[in-house]
């Protein structure tokens, strides 16, 4: 995981400082000291991998020589305590390559230096301790043309803090932020699998080699920062905040404590600083959750979703997109589309300016969009995709035929200001589940904005996303959706209904399908459960294509174990051919042979390779690496691993890279209190043929604790999950108006009948929803209009009842009917969620009434 170490070190005259020796000694170079006539020799080192000079635009290239350049700042500077150059110190991500590493750091310098006319000396340094870093050193003044400006940039520099006695220079929680912020957005243009660990408030000093001399100043120096850690918990509530609010839509006490806890030394300290959080206007309480605790937001959070909410709200009463009748039609009679899909389809072509389609794990979701696709573009509309990862918007664009790229390009145009869709075009996000609060903020307020129409497809019991929130989940709620459940998937019918129950968290009755089947392996420890996974995998090995074969874990640690022993036990069956390669990595090393399985963590444009990305190795010449995509099995691509290294044994892989795959045969390991619900049926429902489930009785020491770890239910929460964050964005004071609401809510439980609240439906819901049902061919529908119609038309009280009461039966036939409320709502969407709310709450009134003795 990359770090946000930035380090921040003024270089000045009265320290004994040269600004000629300091850019030597970065730079590996030679250079001369025109002040002191000193020649500064640092040729013999070995770590400088890259140097640069960078200039801002208009300045004079002969500063690109570091002698004039340094030697013009020395001679600029007249004081005896000068401040002759700064440098700031960047640990770069190990995980990326060499090139990887040099553009990230020119982004940065460029970014915030080089644009603001300062000039930049890039050095990388790598000294083969894991720790690569990038100096930049850097001119107190501008360059203005051929000479340096007379001002130093004071504008450029941060502000500072200081508390009890002591100034701490806030320039390196600055620069830390900073060079948080363009790791991972550089991490989500290119999409590489990284992020940026955030434990504590204030990022610790990153030691690097550690020479002897410097020992007692990085100790001292991280004992300052400790400090100043503890004095923004304890003092500066507003900044504890912001960090929970970029982790988390809505944060638990047990967050908060988690947070506080690491940046406090005692529980003095501890207690001032949540204290001092919770009298902090910004933190609103949202209420308990199901665990009893309370659940908080920030109010930029609650802001950030009342925008997405009021964005969604406003696509759903806009329908520009409507397709015609006779284009719907000729699509469903060229596809063959089951009757879920029919309904599915007619749902997007009626539905607003925002639509959702919740398809359970392997029901034909993307077959449903190919078609969805021909429909739209027979109707004149330009059809777009996105997706989460390089590999899912590959998958969208074979499958489907919709040109699709990820979600993290369509920001970056949206960044630079370019926007990718108009009005008219519809804009499909797949795998919409794992899309986090900013993404689905950002691509929701843009469709908005430009009059597209935006289409979510996705199921909220999938994995969840890995930034904040869960806004898919809530915006179905609000919008309501069509629902795939007719699973394809599996060819086994007891394996479509295992799949089935783990989407309605019924796992338990899961794992004893798999369980009677023999597909359950408990086993004494984790040696055995591992060994017999690896049998098992082998003996599928002889008889189906290894791109068929997936072995599938949680933890990276299992995933590297189970693909070492999946190649032992390759290589000892002589499975694999030809000489072996092997290929150097920052941490480790790979042994590739003809035969092996690959899996590929980097999105390479120029190879057309996405970050997930697996497939077969079909040659090798040098170190040259030929390979044949599983997602395109016509495809190869040759590569030299001088060049790309970023990639992995592809035998076991997370559950997380095999979220939209299919493949004949899974072997799912757990082995830790990390799985979830959401994992396991992501886990369990990959497979065509079958799939076995490996444990160790030392984690789990039967099956019923087996299932109870894999149902452990761990959603992430919206704030618009909380009705109370609404209430509180309108400016009601609920602590006054509670006790009302629930007199008013137990009043009318107690007193309304049935029919009163369906005739609030019916007398608040727009006539020409009613209407449309009178003219369908489906004679239950058809039925239901007529009668709403007679009611209308009603002279008498008496008469106004008994029709509500036939309106009422034939509604409950048509919901109690999954292929009716399918139709229902593809007619209208909206009448369909309001008459299924009614069922709904009708059914549990008339149980609670006979718990009142009404």
């Amino acid at each position: 995981m990359a770090i946000a170490f930035a380090r921040m070190t003024i270089h000045t005259r009265t320290k004994g400082h040269s600004a000629v020796a300091g850019s030597a000694y970065r730079s590996g170079k030679v250079l001369v000291d025109e002040r002191t006539g000193e020649t500064h020799d640092y040729e013999n080192r070995d770590d400088v991998v890259f140097e640069t000079v960078l200039l801002p635009e208009g300045a004079d290239p002969k500063f690109q020589h570091r002698e004039t350049l340094w030697n013009t700042v020395e001679a600029m500077e007249k004081r005896k305590d000068a401040q002759v150059a700064k440098d700031l110190v960047l640990a770069l991500p190990r995980e990326l390559d060499g090139d990887q590493q040099i553009l990230l750091a020119k982004l940065f310098a460029n970014e915030n230096f080089v644009k603001n006319g300062l000039p930049v000396d890039l050095a990388i340094h790598d000294h083969g301790d894991g720790n690569p870093h990038a100096h930049l050193y850097l001119t107190t003044r501008r360059l203005l043309g051929s000479e340096l400006d007379k001002y130093k940039a004071r504008d450029l520099n941060p502000g500072f803090a200081s508390g009890k006695g002591k100034s701490f220079i806030n320039e390196q929680d600055y620069w830390g932020q900073k060079w948080r912020d363009c790791q991972n957005a550089f991490f989500q243009e290119f999409d590489i699998d990284l992020a940026v660990d955030e434990n504590h408030l204030i990022t610790q000093r990153h030691h690097g080699r550690v020479h002897n001399g410097e020992a007692h100043y990085i100790r001292e120096e991280n004992q300052l920062r400790r400090e100043a850690e503890r004095h923004m918990a304890v003092y500066q509530p507003k900044k504890v905040l912001d960090i929970l609010s970029e982790r988390y839509s809505v944060f638990s006490e047990r967050d908060i404590a988690s947070l506080l806890f690491k940046s406090t030394d005692n529980r003095e300290d501890y207690e001032l600083a949540l204290a001092g959080l919770k009298a902090f206007d910004d933190l609103i309480i949202l209420g308990h959750g199901d665990d009893g605790h309370l659940r908080y937001t920030s109010k930029q959070n609650l802001q950030k979703e009342a925008k997405l909410s009021d964005d969604a709200d406003t696509l759903a009463s806009r329908n520009s997109s409507k397709v015609r009748k006779s284009v719907v039609k000729k699509a469903c009679s060229k596809y063959s589309l089951n009757e879920e899909q029919t309904a599915a389809l007619k749902h997007l072509a009626s539905s607003p300016d925002i639509a959702a389609i919740v398809g359970r794990a392997g029901t034909g979701k993307t077959y449903l969009l190919g078609a969805a696709k021909a429909m739209w573009e027979a109707d004149n509309k330009r059809v777009l995709g996105m997706a989460i990862s390089g590999v899912a918007a590959r998958g969208l664009a074979s499958d489907s035929g919709i040109p699709s790229k990820t979600i993290a390009h369509y920001l970056t145009l949206l960044r630079h200001g370019k926007t990718p869709w108009q009005k008219g075009d519809i804009v499909i996000m797949d795998e919409a589940g794992m899309t986090d609060l900013n993404s689905m903020a950002k691509v929701v307020s843009s469709i908005r904005k430009t009059g597209a129409k935006l289409v979510l497809i996705g199921d909220p019991d999938q994995l969840q996303p890995i930034g904040k929130g869960a806004p898919f989940r809530a915006i179905i709620e609000r919008i309501g959706f069509a629902e795939l459940n007719q699973i394809r998937r599996q060819r086994d019918e007891g394996d479509r209904q295992a799949t089935r129950w783990l989407a309605q968290s019924k796992v338990e009755s899961a794992i004893n399908h798999y369980d009677s089947k023999g597909h359950i392996k408990l086993l004494d420890d984790e040696k055995a459960a591992k060994q017999a996974l690896i049998s098992d995998w082998m003996n599928q090995y002889d008889n189906i294509p290894s791109s068929e074969l997936l072995i599938l874990t949680h933890r990276n640690r299992d995933v590297a174990i189970l693909n070492k022993q999946a190649r032992e036990a390759l290589v000892a069956q002589g499975k694999l051919t030809g000489e072996e390669l092997i290929v150097q990595h920052e941490d480790r090393r790979t042994k590739v042979q003809v035969g092996e399985r690959l899996l590929f963590r980097e999105k390479i444009k120029s190879l057309g390779i996405n970050n997930g990305d697996f497939a077969t190795v079909t040659a090798i010449k040098g170190n040259n690496i030929t390979a044949k995509f599983d997602a395109e099995p016509n495809n190869s691509i040759t590569f030299s691993t001088k060049e790309f290294t970023n990639f992995s044994h592809g035998y076991a892989a997370t559950v997380h890279k095999a979220q939209g795959a299919t493949l004949d045969h899974t072997f799912v390991y757990t082995a830790d209190k990390g799985w979830d619900r959401y994992l396991t049926y992501v886990a369990l429902s990959r497979h065509r043929e079958s799939t076995s489930l490996y444990a160790s009785k030392d984690e789990f020491s039967d099956i019923y604790k087996l299932s109870g770890q894999l149902s452990k239910n761990r959603p992430k929460e919206n704030v618009m999950d909380w009705p109370e964050a609404f209430a509180t964005r309108r400016g009601l004071s609920l602590t006054k108006s509670v006790k009302n609401l629930v007199k008013a809510i137990t009043t009318r439980l107690a007193s309304k009948t049935t029919a009163e609240s369906l005739d609030d439906i019916i007398n608040q819901h727009h006539k020409s929803d009613w209407e449309k049902l009178k003219t369908h061919q489906q004679p239950n529908l058809r039925l239901l209009g007529h009668r709403y119609d007679d009611y209308q038309l009603a002279s008498s009280e008496k008469e106004r009842k008994k029709l509500l009461d036939n309106i009422a039966d034939g509604v409950s036939t048509v919901i109690n009917s999954k292929r009716l409320n399918n139709i229902l709502a593809s007619v209208s969407p909206k009448l369909s969620n309001k008459l299924n709310q009614w069922h709904q709450s009708h059914r549990r009134t008339r149980s609670r009434r006979q718990d009142l003795g009404s």
